[in-house]
């Protein structure tokens, strides 16, 4: 099983802007070998969130990553990831 490392670098309200006030948080990801350490993929994720759920874009995902389960796996990880962080992030230029 990898290790995967999550950090948000960017925050921004989605355009054009919803009912639901969505925001777009930009994840850099590391996928690491567990046994080496070597790093396997780097990515950058757009995650779009609100209030009622969380959508890190699937598509991107699989533009560097082929692993089905590895897919899957990113997915619902950074799912938790950014929905426990949801309340802490804010836009990071007020607009």
């Amino acid at each position: 099983m990898p290790q995967l490392i999550f950090d948000v670098d960017q925050v921004e309200k989605r355009k054009p802007e919803d009912e639901l006030q969505s925001k777009v948080a930009y994840v850099h990801t590391e996928v690491l070998d567990q046994a080496s350490g070597e790093t396997q993929h780097t990515l950058m994720i757009p995650v779009q969130f609100h209030k009622y759920g969380v959508y890190p874009d699937i598509k991107k995902i699989g533009e560097i990553v082929e692993d089905t389960k590895l897919k899957r796996e990113i997915y619902y990880r950074l799912r938790t990831y950014i929905k426990k962080l949801s309340p802490f992030l804010v836009p990071d230029s007020a607009e």
